[in-house]
C-alpha cells in the first residue's frame, strides 16, 4: 500500500475533526490592526470557536465518488520539468542560493588568518551559548492564533526570537485543513505520487486570509518586513529537515538580499491529524542555527569512542578548524552532537509551526504539511516571483523545482486565486 493511500485511509477515519477544541473559550482581540492584505486582525479570528459538539461544521460534501471513478480520472500529461521550465521562464538569473552563498562565505573565512580566528571565536561562543540553553531548558513557544498580535508586541516576542520556533494554534479550521489534505492526496494517487504545485486546494490554502494574516504578523515581527511573496511548494509528509546553511550574521533573521528564493523563516501548515507514532524534535534556540552553519567547518580531534569520558568529546578543546583545502561538500550531512533536542508539541490540523530555516528538525511518523516560505520584497525575489507566476500560468512546476518528469497541471489564471492577499503573494496586484 502506498504512503498516499495510507494517509488517505487515516483521514477517512477522522469522523469528527471538531472534537479537539470543543472546550476552548471565545477570546477577542482588543486592538485590531489592519494588515497589508486588507483585512483587520480581529475579523480574522476563527469564526468557529470550537465551543460545542456539532456536525454542522462538516462540509456539505463527503467525496462520495469512488477513487476509481472515471469522472475524476482525467488523463494526465507529463513533461520534462527542466526543459519546459527553462523554455518558459528562462534561467534563474544571477541570484545565488544558500549552498553557493555558504560555500563562498566559508571559503573566504578559511582563506586568511583573521577569518579563521573569527570562526574559532564564533565556535567557542556558540558552544557556550548552547550550554546555557541546556541549563535553562527552553521549550517550544505555543500560542493561539487569536492572541498572536498580543504575543508579538510583548515580552513574548523576545522568547520567540531566542527560541527560533513557535507553534501557532488554530489558524485554519480543523475540517477545512483535513479536506484540503484529502483532496490533494486523492489527486496525488492519480499522479503516482509526483508532486503537485497548483492543485485548487493548494491555491486555496495559500490564499486563506487567516494564514496570510499569521504570516504577515510573524514576518513583520521577526523579519522587520511584512511578507510580500510566498514560494509555491508541494505538500510533504514529515517535518524532518536538515538545516539551511545560512552564513552567520549579527541578525540571524535577515538574509542577504541577493539570495533568492531564500528565507530565514519556514512555516508549515498542518493538514492532517498526528498519528500515534508521530513525533518531532527540535533544538529551540536560535544559537542552534548558528551552530549548524559553523559545524561543517570543525572536526573532532579525538573520536567519542577513544575518550574515557564521553563528555570530553564535546569540549571546545576537542574541536579544531579544518584547513582551507578541506571545505566539505555541501550535500554531505554532518552530525550535530552539541544539540540537545526537545519535543515539538503535538500538531493538529490547522496549526502552523514557524521555525528558523537553520534549525534542524527530526521527525518520525507520517503527517501532511504544507510548507509556506515567505519571501521579502527584494529585486531578486521580485524577479523570481515573476517566473513562478509564469510557470503557474502554464501549469508547470515553479522554477525552483527540479523534479525531472513532472505533472502538466491545469493552466493557471489570476481568477483561480480567491483572495486579494493570495493574488498579491503570487505576484499579481503589485
Amino acid at each position: 500500500m502506498s504512503k498516499t493511500r495510507k494517509l488517505l485511509n487515516s483521514l477517512s477515519r477522522t469522523t469528527n475533526p471538531t472534537t479537539r477544541a470543543q472546550v476552548r473559550t471565545t477570546l477577542t482581540l482588543s486592538n485590531p490592526t489592519k494588515s497589508s492584505f486588507g483585512y483587520t486582525t480581529d475579523s480574522l479570528q476563527p469564526p468557529y470557536q470550537h465551543s460545542i459538539e456539532t456536525t454542522s461544521l462538516q462540509p456539505s460534501y463527503h467525496h462520495s465518488l469512488s477513487f476509481q471513478s472515471s469522472r475524476i480520472r482525467a488523463g494526465r500529461r507529463y513533461v520534462l520539468a527542466d526543459s519546459e521550465i527553462g523554455e518558459v521562464v528562462g534561467s534563474a538569473g544571477s541570484t545565488k542560493g544558500t549552498e553557493e552563498s555558504w560555500k563562498e562565505w566559508a571559503g573566504e573565512m578559511l582563506s586568511d588568518e583573521q577569518g579563521r580566528e573569527e570562526l574559532e571565536r564564533s565556535w567557542r561562543n556558540v558552544l557556550r551559548d548552547l550550554e546555557g540553553v541546556k541549563t535553562s531548558g527552553i521549550q517550544v513557544p505555543d500560542i493561539p492564533f487569536h492572541s498572536l498580535s498580543h504575543h508579538l508586541t510583548s515580552s513574548s516576542l523576545g522568547a520567540i526570537k531566542n527560541a527560533g520556533v513557535v507553534v501557532i494554534r488554530d489558524v485554519i479550521q480543523d475540517w477545512e485543513a483535513i479536506n484540503w489534505a484529502r483532496d490533494i492526496l486523492t489527486a496525488l494517487e492519480e499522479t503516482a505520487g509526483r508532486p503537485l504545485y497548483w492543485h485548487p486546494s493548494l491555491l486555496t490554502a495559500r490564499a486563506h486570509p487567516s494564514l496570510l494574516s499569521a504570516l504577515s504578523q510573524i514576518s513583520l515581527a521577526l523579519l522587520s518586513s511584512e511578507t510580500n511573496y510566498i514560494l509555491s511548494e508541494p505538500i510533504q509528509t514529515t517535518l524532518h529537515s536538515s538545516p539551511s546553511l545560512l552564513p552567520p550574521s549579527s541578525n540571524p533573521y535577515i538574509v542577504n538580499p541577493s539570495l533568492s528564493p531564500i528565507s530565514s523563516l519556514q512555516l508549515h501548515l498542518t493538514l492532517s491529524p498526528s498519528s500515534p507514532i508521530s513525533s518531532h524534535t527540535i533544538t529551540p534556540s536560535i544559537h542552534a542555527a548558528t551552530y549548524a552553519s559553523l559545524r561543517p567547518l570543525f572536526k573532532p580531534i579525538q573520536s567519542k569512542i577513544s575518550l574515557y569520558d564521553p563528555t570530553l568529546y564535546l569540549s571546545p578543546s576537542n574541536w579544531t578548524l579544518i584547513p582551507s583545502s578541506s571545505l566539505p561538500h555541501i550535500s554531505t550531512e554532518v552530525s550535530l552532537p552539541h544539540l540537545q533536542t526537545t519535543s515539538i508539541p503535538t500538531l493538529h490540523p490547522g496549526d502552523v509551526i514557524v521555525r528558523h530555516a537553520g534549525l534542524p528538525v527530526l521527525g518520525e511518523g507520517e503527517q501532511v504539511f504544507l510548507p509556506i516560505t515567505p519571501l521579502r520584497d527584494t529585486e531578486a525575489n521580485k524577479e523570481f516571483i515573476k517566473k513562478q507566476r509564469q510557470a503557474f500560468e502554464r501549469g508547470l512546476p515553479p522554477p525552483h523545482a527540479r523534479v525531472g518528469l513532472a505533472v502538466q497541471e491545469q493552466e493557471g489564471s489570476v481568477g483561480m486565486i480567491r483572495s486579494s492577499g493570495g493574488r498579491r503573494v503570487m505576484g499579481y496586484e503589485l
